[in-house]
């Protein structure tokens, strides 16, 4: 006698069938992100077929179908009301009040639902499948329901926008958020940075989950107190934030100096954080870090966005002692002298070394968005502390201009046994000289 499979062994199986999902720049718009499978097994059809064969395949069968949503649309068609208008654009609406028995059927599903990818809203295009939902949809759905409107959900990708607490879930673990605005060119990011209400309110709810893991805002300024929520989060992993430079180093301040004791992000393995320069002047604060330093024993990921000022001081007030990886892009300060900036990638270098415990294995400082801008050619003095980092293997310092003598390149040899990469651009003057 055949003996029946497993519920479990059905479930794994028909999770192999899932296909995943990728980002990507649209030909059409460019600057636009878009969602694109990056790998098919299984038809929606051939898994609907599967849960009508049986009962032991149809809950595994629809579990499967409903878990992974790359648009509202299908959830949204559960509720009678919601339908197209042709008086309206083709936007789709919802006619009416929602029935008490057509809630029941919408959070059956909506139930399955475990993760969402949502990029921005294209514009419409001949002969294209993109369903564009009226703004009101949202805004009743969120009125007229008191429950969480996907209780399961802990995966979300999709930009910042009014559709964002209609995705609310206190059991999210990663969410990932980018801005509700294209950015046409690479080298105008900076110009594209802005404050975002959706994203804030978001981080201002889910900072205390005991579930929240992962939180990467692209190109999404957000506000101090934030910050300081999302340095709060109890088991948060990796942390992708931008902050203004008129915040930056009185947040800092106030984030370390706060009594009892300074936050202390035990779980951090990654941490992305860009402060960069706003459209507009802004009165920079001056602000003393004290003595308190911001706790993160388990980093292994830093990348800083930055003037290189800032870069000195967020180094400073990190505590780890196990980085393995390490990127600083500088953004260029007109104010800081050449003397300065010499000094400042010393104390940074020095920083690192004790960041790392002497076991760093990458090391890049670059200039921010490729633009290359002068620097004070350092000195030997000034590049003596990396020599400490014996288990490097990749060292790029595209900005800082380095001549090698035979005494530097055989210290190199003896320090950087396991280097597989140096990249060091010499002076311009120096090459004109030959």
């Amino acid at each position: 006698m055949i003996e029946l499979l497993n519920y479990d062994i059905i479930c794994n199986i028909l999770h192999l069938l899932e296909p995943t999902y990728t980002t990507e720049s649209t030909c059409t718009y460019p600057g636009y992100l878009n969602i694109v499978p990056t790998r098919e097994k299984g038809s929606l059809c051939d898994l609907l077929s599967l849960s009508r064969t049986c009962r032991a395949f149809s809950t595994p069968a629809l579990q499967t179908i409903w878990r992974i949503q790359t648009s509202f649309v299908p959830v949204l068609k559960l509720l009678p009301q919601f339908q197209r208008e042709p008086d309206l654009g083709d936007l789709w609406v919802l006619n009416g009040d929602v029935a008490p028995s057509d809630w029941d059927r919408f959070d059956y599903y909506a139930d399955m639902i475990q993760e969402m990818h949502v990029l921005r809203r294209l514009p419409k295009e001949n002969n294209s499948q993109t369903h564009l939902i009226h703004d009101s949809v949202f805004c009743y759905l969120l009125q007229s329901r008191t429950r969480v409107l996907f209780p399961d959900l802990f995966v979300l990708s999709m930009t910042a926008d009014i559709r964002l607490p209609f995705l609310y879930s206190p059991s999210l673990r990663r969410v990932v958020l980018h801005a509700d605005i294209p950015v046409p060119d690479f080298d105008h990011e900076i110009a594209h940075i802005q404050w975002n209400p959706w994203a804030s309110s978001l981080m201002d709810r889910l900072h205390s989950s005991p579930d929240l893991e992962h939180v990467s805002l692209k190109r999404i300024m957000i506000r101090p107190y934030t910050l300081r929520a999302l340095f709060a989060a109890p088991r948060l992993q990796t942390l992708e934030v931008a902050v203004a430079p008129s915040f930056f180093l009185s947040d800092l301040a106030q984030i370390v100096n706060t009594p009892p004791t300074a936050p202390q992000l035990l779980f951090l393995r990654e941490l992305r954080i860009s402060c960069l320069r706003e459209p507009y002047k802004t009165r920079r604060s001056s602000a003393s870090m004290g003595n308190r330093r911001l706790s993160t024993p388990k980093l292994e990921l830093l990348v800083i966005t930055a003037q290189i000022n800032y870069i000195a001081t967020l180094c400073d007030i990190i505590d780890c002692q196990n980085l393995k990886h390490c990127e600083l892009s500088v953004i260029q300060n007109k104010s800081i002298s050449l003397a300065t900036q010499a000094t400042l990638h010393e104390s940074i270098a020095s920083q690192i070394v004790k960041l790392s415990s002497h076991n760093l294995e990458s090391l890049s400082i670059l200039p921010s968005l490729n633009h290359m801008f002068p620097f004070q050619p350092m000195k030997p003095s000034h590049f003596h502390p990396l020599y400490k980092l014996h288990r490097i293997e990749k060292l790029v310092l595209d900005c800082i201009p380095f001549i090698p003598t035979d005494s530097d390149l055989a210290s190199m040899g003896q320090s950087w046994p396991m280097l597989k990469v140096l990249q060091i651009p010499l002076p311009r003057h120096t090459a004109r000289k030959r």
